[in-house]
């Protein structure tokens, strides 16, 4: 008959996306932000932030955060954090069918605390 129908393919697992990027904001906290997968593949649900130390042989990290769209694309790492120490993070995101993880960050380091006791 000539009418448009709309039609549906089913989700499937993100792909994509790029390492965040962060940046040092004092001695025990850094900040993480990231973008979108570039082919979500359906409605992204969450994002899981995995932070760990430089040169760490752990592949998986430790999990600091997680949040839900539409919230800002960052966010700010407080969670025992060491002065003067370097970290790497990754960011997953999932969506209804699965989920796909960045590579690691480049590596940054929290500054220096000031001396005490001095």
């Amino acid at each position: 008959d000539g009418s448009a129908q709309a039609v549906r393919s089913a989700e499937i697992a993100p792909a994509s996306i790029a390492p965040p990027t962060t940046l040092a904001t004092s001695s025990r906290s850094i900040q993480v932000m990231w973008q979108a997968p570039l082919l979500p593949n359906g409605i992204i649900t969450s994002y899981t932030i995995f932070r760990r130390f430089a040169f760490s042989a752990d592949s998986i990290g430790m999990l600091v955060h997680t949040q839900a769209p539409p919230q800002a694309l960052v966010f700010l790492d407080t969670s025992s954090l060491q002065p003067y120490t370097q970290y790497q993070y990754r960011v997953m995101v999932v969506n209804s069918a699965g989920s796909v993880s960045s590579n690691y960050s480049q590596l940054t380091r929290t500054s220096a605390d000031s001396p005490t006791g001095v």
